[in-house]
């Protein structure tokens, strides 16, 4: 599961307003509104949310699990091995 706070990072990494994280996932910018500003379990369905991920992804993000769940880009995939 990802979380608003991972949501909005990673967008701000990317440079995305919410209204071109919306257009990527084909979502309203109100979903992404919503999503980003919650806290706990996201008010979107488990569909909603997987279009988010996967746009952010598609991008480069990569979620990252642990104490404190984050975000980071992935290196450009001719630095990847």
């Amino acid at each position: 599961m990802i979380t608003g706070e991972q949501i909005r990072r990673a967008r701000e990494l990317l440079g995305w307003t919410r209204f071109k994280l919306s257009s990527r996932a084909s979502l309203h910018p109100a979903i992404v509104e919503r999503a980003e500003e919650a806290v706990g379990a996201l008010p979107v369905t488990a569909y909603q949310q997987a279009l988010l991920r996967n746009a952010l992804e598609a991008a480069g993000v990569e979620f990252t699990d642990g104490e404190a769940p984050g975000v980071k880009l992935r290196p450009p995939a001719k630095e990847r091995r």
